[in-house]
């Protein structure tokens, strides 16, 4: 009697397992913001090319040269200049409707406004040790950017560049405040001090943008 009273109520319970009519846990309904997005399509390896909606840009060099705007280059008279290779990359950093390929390593830094005398003549430009390029044992160019006339947008400064000379630690460094050249700081034992030689400017390749 009893165990035909067990097997009764086992059948009259609500089933809370995995089976037949079973019950799982609750999985609300999926939504937009819920929806997984589409698996990316398998294109096979090949060159960039055009389309109906999209054209590829590209810069003609002044040397014959075709590139990719913004593709990195091998900057040839740069790089014969300084004795290492020089990379550059065509940004848009021209004026008068030039491109300029502003080199961008492993030789290259940027040059801050700062100076070694009292008159802001020659230009100064340091590095910590840790910011030493990993393929370079030191800067060998200087770039910095000069903005075109009566425009205030990066994008159409021109590109000039030097070549570093190592100095030792300069006494005291001069910076130009408002038109007048004043006292920035002393130099510390822990950077290292450069100063600007030749200027190579004119070796920086050059050209004009086209569509594909």
């Amino acid at each position: 009697m009893r165990k035909a009273l067990a097997l009764l109520l086992a059948l009259s319970l609500p089933a809370c397992g995995v089976g037949n009519g079973a019950q799982g846990p609750y999985i609300p309904p999926a939504s937009v913001d819920m929806a997984q997005p589409p698996a990316l399509e398998q294109v096979q390896p090949g060159p960039d090319s055009s389309g109906g909606d999209v054209r590829l840009l590209w810069v003609k060099t002044a040397g014959g040269g075709r590139v990719r705007l913004g593709q990195k280059v091998h900057a040839v008279e740069l790089s014969k200049a300084v004795g290492v290779p020089v990379q550059c990359a065509f940004e848009e950093s021209g004026v008068l409707g030039q491109y300029a390929c502003a080199p961008t390593g492993p030789v290259v830094a940027s040059v801050l406004p700062y100076f070694t005398d009292s008159a802001c003549q020659s230009r100064l430009y340091w590095e910590t040790p840790e910011y030493r390029s990993c393929i370079s044992p030191e800067p060998m160019i200087g770039v910095w950017y000069i903005a075109a006339p009566s425009s205030y947008i990066g994008c159409v400064n021109r590109a000039v560049a030097f070549r570093l000379r190592r100095i030792t630690t300069p006494q005291i460094i001069y910076t130009n405040s408002g038109g007048k050249c004043v006292t920035f700081q002393t130099g510390t034992a822990d950077r290292n001090y450069y100063t600007m030689g030749a200027d190579l400017s004119s070796l920086i390749p050059v050209g004009t943008l086209g569509v594909e």
